[in-house]
């Protein structure tokens, strides 16, 4: 037998690349007798070039490829190739010496490789040929074609240049053709809806296929409902989602390729109700990356793995380190051992902050002072709410690593941040930091409610504010539409979803803007695909479909609908016990049903509203609730838990279950 391998060297670092600054190939089977060593032969592919003109954006660690096929190695890869001419490759020594470092094994799955496919449709536009993709995803274009030689070849994709700028350019491929039949897929992956192929005179096109790759995980969660806007918002926020998943996660594909935590916590947040559970493996490989650079003042920063950034934005950095980022994880995965892993780190740069003589938080600029894009960012009173969450995270990994000391004093310093927040930033029922000249900011004071700052005297006002105040970017509205809903406020959250992501679901495209006013015609404004934007689809899952983990891992897990006005919810999220699949349907205005299949090693809490019912409710044919006065009672694996002015709640063991209100 004869192994022959193309390694591909970046050879410049990136947002998600730390380059070796060395070219190599490592790996070491002895039992098959196969190692890395100089018994094998080595040669520079003479058909990759670097391509003139515009290059990828500094973010990038890949490049442009260009290949001439006028110079490519036939047969390289067979047999009976004569490899006489090679060199011999150089020993650079075992791992952990440099360039290869301590190796870590590879903690997610092998890409997802569709094959080869024709495109949606092809169009023609004088020396250009559009091919169409179903969705904004990952591609290497391949093309079959007769022609002369030395002829120029550009396969690009929509998505290529940002903001009319070139300065934010992704990558494109150059192919130069030999003579006759011949054919060429590039290797840079790229994104887009489309992809443009210049092709000049004198080239016979015989065929154009793409191959989609990616993250290796199904799409097999999804949210349904009677008013399709909400169902394609959810759609394209997963669509969202993965273009932004590979190797790491992302804030855009095309861009940057960076894993900025702002971002990633509303990632991963949504993954666990677009994907199976493979997707999990993808966000902790994200959270270790996270602590595993942290610089040894113990502050942290992103995007990692980097080899051209190290500025810490502060608050995406509590943001994702604290309660809505690595405690959220745990309470969906169950994981204690990353907990383990990771609170010590968390546990140092929580002593980077620092409060005042009034107990407010200091505020810290870190090397980019960014708490959102937009206008009347109240961030004095943001960091005040994003370290309160942080602590409360920290708080609950204390516990899990028997660090009770530490877990109360976090708690003490929160209630000591409450106290003194309400005690100078209250004014009325809405809130304001000292010396703050802006409007009132709507993320703040959204933010007040889900760090607990704000008690329920505050919910109207600050209902009121984000019924009217509209100024967070998609980043932020995440948290808007969250805290609104924590106060119940149904109607609101959806009405707000509504007015804001209206362009977005009217638009042409698959997935969700970084802004709220790109401009397709020009491709600028931001990108189209951005990973942050995707909060409405956490809001229905976990929110109006109500389902969300009581305990960690879903052991206990909630199922709290809110039907705002809908007739019907279908939905199902794949979690580390099992399939849970729910459904809802009040069509009629005698009867309610509910449709839950509960996977093993679970117990369901599910709450029905108290007028869920004239007479009685009943599990599977048969009656525990009936309002003339019998008495309530249980059947073997559903019982009432309790019950009060609003609502029943149910716990129901494994299974598959029918619940009627008639």
């Amino acid at each position: 037998n004869t192994l022959a391998i193309l390694v591909w060297y970046f050879g410049k670092h990136g947002f998600s690349h730390n380059s070796s600054g060395l070219a190599g190939l490592y790996f070491n089977c002895p039992a098959l007798g196969v190692v890395s060593d100089k018994s094998w032969k080595v040669i520079r592919h003479p058909s990759f070039y670097h391509t003139r003109g515009i290059q990828p954006n500094y973010r990038l660690a890949e490049s442009n490829v260009g290949f001439d096929a006028r110079q490519n190695i036939e047969g390289w890869e067979k047999k009976e190739y004569n490899d006489a001419g090679w060199l011999q490759a150089i020993e650079k020594g075992c791992p952990p010496v440099k360039p290869w470092g301590k190796l870590v094994e590879r903690p997610v799955p092998l890409f997802k490789n569709c094959g080869l496919s024709h495109y949606v449709k092809t169009e023609k536009e004088g020396n250009r040929i559009i091919g169409y993709l179903p969705a904004d995803i990952h591609v290497t274009p391949y093309i079959k074609l007769k022609a002369r030689t030395g002829l120029l070849i550009d396969m690009r994709t929509d998505d290529y240049i940002m903001d009319l700028n070139t300065a934010c350019a992704s990558v494109r491929t150059e192919y130069i053709t030999r003579e006759g039949e011949q054919e060429f897929e590039t290797f840079a992956w790229m994104n887009g809806h489309k992809v443009i192929y210049t092709v000049p005179e004198g080239v016979e096109v015989l065929d154009l296929k793409y191959r989609e790759t990616g993250y290796n995980t199904d799409f097999t969660g999804y949210f349904l409902c009677e008013d399709t806007f909400y169902n394609t918002l959810w759609e394209k926020a997963r669509r969202t989602v993965y273009v932004n998943m590979r190797d790491n996660f992302s804030d855009c594909p095309e861009r940057e390729r960076g894993q900025w935590w702002g971002d990633l916590t509303n990632e991963i947040a949504q993954i666990h109700y677009g994907f199976d559970t493979r997707a999990l493996m993808l966000a902790e490989k994200a959270i270790r990356n996270l602590v595993d650079w942290q610089r040894s003042d113990g502050t942290m920063f992103a995007p990692v793995p980097a080899g051209n950034w190290y500025d810490e934005l502060p608050q995406q950095i509590m943001a994702s380190t604290g309660y809505y980022g690595c405690w959220d994880y745990f309470m969906y995965t169950g994981d204690s051992s990353l907990i383990r892993y990771i609170y010590p780190a968390i546990k140092k740069y929580i002593a980077v902050w620092k409060l005042d003589e009034n107990n407010l938080v200091m505020h810290r600029k870190g090397e980019w002072d960014w708490a959102d894009w937009g206008d009347n960012i109240d961030n004095k009173l943001l960091d005040n709410a994003w370290y309160t969450l942080l602590l409360k995270g920290a708080a609950g990994m204390a516990r899990i690593c028997g660090d009770e000391a530490t877990a109360s004093a976090y708690e003490q310093t929160m209630e000591k941040i409450r106290i003194a927040v309400n005690r100078h930033c209250r004014t009325g029922a809405l809130y304001r930091s000292p010396g703050y000249k802006g409007l009132t900011d709507d993320r703040a004071n959204a933010m007040m409610i889900l760090s607990g700052i704000a008690d329920s005297s505050c919910y109207e006002s600050i209902a009121a504010l984000l019924n009217n105040e509209m100024r967070a970017s998609p980043y932020m509205e995440r948290y808007v539409l969250e805290a609104l809903c924590v106060m119940k406020k149904y109607d609101i959250a959806m009405k707000r979803m509504k007015t804001r992501y209206a362009p977005m679901v009217s638009a042409p495209f698959s997935t969700l803007w970084e802004l709220w006013n790109y401009r397709p015609e020009t491709n600028s404004n931001g990108t189209y695909n951005h990973g942050w934007s995707g909060g409405p689809m956490i809001i229905l899952s976990k929110y109006i479909a109500g389902i969300a983990p009581e305990t960690p891992g879903y052991s206990t897990y909630r199922i709290w609908p809110n039907e705002c006005g809908m007739k019907e919810i279908n939905c199902r999220v794949s979690t580390i016990k099992g399939d849970i699949l729910f459904y809802m349907n009040n069509s009629e205005s005698w009867k309610k049903e509910y449709r839950l299949s509960s996977p093993p090693g679970t117990t369901a809490i599910l709450r029905l509203p108290g007028n869920c019912a004239r007479y009685k409710i009943k599990v599977n044919g048969r009656t525990i609730v009936a309002f003339d006065e019998t008495p309530v009672r249980d059947i073997e694996g559903c019982r009432i838990i309790r019950r009060d002015k609003e609502y029943f709640y149910l716990a129901i063991d494994p299974g598959y279950w029918v619940i009627e209100g008639i």
